[in-house]
């Protein structure tokens, strides 16, 4: 969504990417050949697992969901982890919701852009709690405990518990998180033992597609025929330096990996539930 985002492309990672097309049309690669064949993860059902990375992919009901309680940082804040969900795609929406490092600095200066806007542009959905010298998050935590089952044929789940850490993994109080593949819609739920620490969801959706509040507790956004609906048991917030004078939203953009996102968010202060659900209106 770099286009969407008045972003101009990365050099380098455009450079990459016109290596591989060099490199796919030198081996004779044709694209026809491959029309309607599916990936395996777009056949796949049930929970996968890759222990050494400790990842698991949650697939059913048209949802993808890319967990991880990962124990190692290649630098402080550099990837998500601590039972966090690092990718939730749906069949017809696409991308839902998409990790990042947090926060996003020039780790690989050469490598990198900076962005036109750099600060608090973090996306992965999370537990944050204020807190001297920085921020403790869910997503930081490199010892967080995880657990993972197929009920029926109808739901998948993973709930994660650790503790909320700054990026030098100083805890600040215990947290839950519970994700749910279920035939309406996928659920989030949690809990923290600081009353004062705010869930963050930013859902993906670019500059264009609207956004609107029928209720104070649901969001819907609106991609053509689509809509994506958020649902929660509390009221849904907008940090103030993404809310426009004309009462629009400004996107949150990071160029890890290069989504445009609505940045809701809420303050988690007892157990909260939370169930996001695609619909075509048009049918």
């Amino acid at each position: 969504m770099y286009h969407s985002a008045g972003e101009p492309p990365c050099i380098h990672h455009t450079i990459c990417h016109a290596k591989m097309l060099a490199a796919l049309s030198i081996e004779g690669f044709a694209p026809e050949q491959y029309q309607g064949v599916a990936l395996p993860a777009e056949q796949a059902d049930g929970i996968q697992s890759f222990p050494t990375v400790r990842t698991h992919l949650l697939t059913r009901h048209g949802w993808h969901a890319t967990i991880t309680d990962n124990d190692y940082q290649y630098l402080d804040g550099g990837h998500p982890t601590g039972g966090a969900l690092s990718l939730l795609w749906q069949a017809d929406w696409g991308p839902v919701l998409t990790g990042s490092m947090d926060p996003y600095r020039q780790n690989e200066p050469n490598n990198m852009q900076m962005p036109a806007y750099q600060f608090g542009i973090a996306c992965t959905p999370r537990l944050e709690l204020a807190c001297e010298g920085g921020n403790a998050a869910s997503s930081n935590d490199l010892t967080a405990w995880l657990a993972l089952g197929d009920a029926d044929n109808d739901s998948l789940w993973a709930e994660a518990c650790g503790q909320l850490r700054t990026a030098q993994q100083v805890p600040h109080g215990g947290f839950r998180l519970r994700y749910t593949v279920q035939p309406d819609g996928f659920s989030i739920s949690g809990s923290s033992e600081k009353p004062e620490a705010r869930f963050y969801l930013p859902v993906v959706c670019a500059d264009g597609e609207s956004v609107f509040f029928p209720e104070a507790n649901r969001a819907v956004l609106q991609r053509g025929a689509l809509q994506l609906t958020v649902c929660a048991d509390c009221p849904l917030e907008v940090p103030a330096e993404y809310r426009l004078a004309d009462g629009g939203i400004r996107r949150l953009f990071n160029p890890v990996g290069g989504f445009q996102s609505v940045p809701l968010c809420f303050t988690a202060e007892n157990d909260f539930h939370l169930t996001l659900s695609v619909a075509n209106v048009k049918k």
